[in-house]
């Protein structure tokens, strides 16, 4: 099994970038493949070293999507 780093490597991101932009770039494959929120190394430091700073964000809500399918089905049945 390929380590992350390795991975990173064979989709061409750019080893250079910036440690929040890796952690970042992470975290969106982690949320798009599982649906799983995680928090990167960097903001679990945040939170421990400073955890009265920490505010609770409200959940995103879900984009806007668009039933098509659902209302051509339903017109096809009036």
């Amino acid at each position: 099994m390929k380590k992350m780093a390795e991975l990173m490597q064979d989709i061409g991101f750019n080893k250079e970038a910036s440690t929040g932009a890796k952690e970042a770039f992470l975290k969106h494959l982690i949320f798009a493949s599982t649906g799983t929120r995680v928090s990167t190394p960097t903001e679990n430091a945040a939170i421990k070293a400073d955890p009265d700073k920490v505010k609770l964000l409200p959940q995103p809500q879900e984009q806007m999507s668009f039933a098509f399918l659902d209302e051509q089905v339903s017109r096809k049945k009036a």
